[in-house]
């Protein structure tokens, strides 16, 4: 079924488009289930095509995003670098060296702190294994 709205194709029986939000049908005011456009009478019902409406656009998504450390624009929750400047968006662990969140005050990987200052011996042991 193509959206009236945008043209783009959606699945049958879809009550709002997934490209724009447009509802590719009128709900009936009488039983609420919607109706091609050109319908002058419910399907359902029987009601004639003055008792029905255009269902409102859905609500945007809010997607979760958090400003960039070097540039400050938006960017994706889980993003690892900036899209705008390339800057990284995790710390890597002082210990084992993988990336964490940048909010991570504990390594996922190790469990040492994030924080180089605050490492364990045992941590500052591994580290020097590692060079």
């Amino acid at each position: 079924m193509s959206c009236n709205s945008c043209g783009k194709e959606n699945e049958e029986g879809a009550k709002y488009c997934v490209y724009c939000g447009a509802s590719p049908t009128k709900l009936c005011r009488s039983c609420g289930k919607g109706n091609e456009l050109e319908a002058k009478y419910c399907v359902y019902c029987g009601a004639n095509s003055e008792s029905t409406v255009e269902a409102p656009a859905a609500a945007p998504i809010a997607i979760p995003t958090k400003p960039c450390h070097g540039c400050g624009k938006a960017n994706l929750e889980t993003a690892k670098y900036c899209v705008y400047c390339g800057d990284s968006q995790t710390k890597p662990c002082s210990s084992c060296g993988k990336e964490n969140p940048e909010t991570a005050k504990f390594c996922v990987y190790c469990g040492e702190d994030t924080n180089p200052q605050k490492m364990s011996w045992w941590g500052k042991f591994k580290s020097l294994l590692s060079l």
